[in-house]
């Protein structure tokens, strides 16, 4: 799993141009119970990657398989009696790495990770209405700030990132207007454990796709940045006929990210 993490690997460079492919998410279950079960990366078998996701005995996501090739790797998941997510991680050498999630009740606060071993801490401000308005990270003695604005739908607007109280990047954000069901895979996949972060393409850091996909109200439909490393990227989704999401599509200007998801209707 350490190729995933933005800030450490050439896989987020190998995925631009990939075309994700999915054995069954695309299917036409008219079942209203059907839930997540994975995703599949990749557009041959040889280089398919695989996410397959297993559930506990309340039908939460309690593993995350992933298989690339020969190789095989799983993440774990654990929650606290609220039911909040608190831990995403794997075991190498005896070791613990991961991300952990803290709460005030339900309300997240902070974040600690040392995923693929780098140590870093990020502490969530909130106003009077429970929305964050930023997230400051400590990493290796510098501290850099992600200023949050919303709009009155609801939906993160804007996201500008300070590095030491400079600004350096501000993303504007649209929507659509179907409500986000993908919220749960963001908090996963904070600092791009599974490899679904688009937004650092187009200058943002890795905190910022988290900001957009988690805490808006709906799906993202485009998001432009300003600043050092201006760019774009483009959302296009699917749906099934029990009106979840089966597609989805990052277009950015040199390479594609699709992702079809695939449901378990059991």
């Amino acid at each position: 799993m350490k190729k995933k993490l933005i800030a450490l690997s050439s896989f987020c460079l190998l995925v631009t141009i990939i075309v994700l492919s999915c054995s069954k998410g695309g299917g036409s279950s008219s079942q209203s119970n059907c839930k997540l079960a994975g995703y599949v990366q990749g557009t041959d078998t040889a280089s398919d990657t695989t996410n397959t996701f297993q559930f506990d005995n309340n039908n939460r996501i309690k593993s995350i398989i992933t298989k690339l090739g020969v190789e095989i790797d799983t993440n774990y998941v654990t929650y606290d009696a609220n039911g909040n997510l608190t831990q995403f991680y794997y075991t190498s050498g005896g070791t613990v790495y991961g991300n952990t999630f803290i709460y005030t009740g339900s309300l997240l606060t902070a974040i600690s990770s040392n995923y693929n071993g780098q140590g870093a801490s990020y502490t969530i401000t909130y106003g009077s209405n429970n929305l964050p308005v930023s997230i400051s990270t400590t990493f290796s003695g510098i501290t850099s700030t992600d200023s949050i604005q919303f709009n009155s739908n609801g939906d993160v607007s804007s996201v500008k990132e300070f590095s030491n109280g400079t600004l350096t990047t501000q993303i504007s954000c649209q929507y659509t207007s179907t409500a986000n069901s993908l919220k749960q895979l963001a908090l996963i996949n904070y600092l791009n454990t599974l490899g679904m972060d688009e937004l650092i393409y187009v200058g943002s850091d890795a905190v910022a796709d988290f900001i957009v996909k988690y805490y808006s109200t709906h799906l993202i439909s485009s998001a432009t940045s300003t600043g050092s490393n201006a760019g774009s990227v483009a959302y296009t989704y699917g749906f099934n006929t029990s009106s979840q999401v089966s597609l989805y599509k990052a277009t950015l200007s040199y390479g594609t990210f699709t992702y079809n998801f695939d449901y378990d209707c059991n």
